[in-house]
């Protein structure tokens, strides 16, 4: 297990959150490009929570961009969330 900086608030509900940002923040300067890697990965598990959460139905085949432009998503996530 890694812990995060800043995102060990995570860990009690939602621990692969936590540790997808935990290596995140470890990859940042030796080698940002897993860093983004990584990052990546953590947004798409977060916008997949909040489908899940939120019982939203997500477009077949959808990626990332296509998850975060759905009306549903926008009507029910506040523009920080979305940002």
């Amino acid at each position: 297990m890694m812990t995060s900086v800043n995102f060990e608030f995570l860990r009690p509900r939602r621990a692969y959150l936590a540790e997808l940002a935990a290596f995140a923040e470890q990859y940042a300067w030796p080698d940002p490009s897993s860093a983004l890697v990584k990052l990546r990965s953590f947004v798409e598990e977060m916008v997949a929570t909040i489908y899940a959460e939120l019982s939203l139905v997500a477009p077949r085949n959808a990626h990332l961009n296509d998850l975060l432009n759905e009306s549903t998503f926008q009507a029910a996530t506040p523009r920080v969330i979305r940002s």
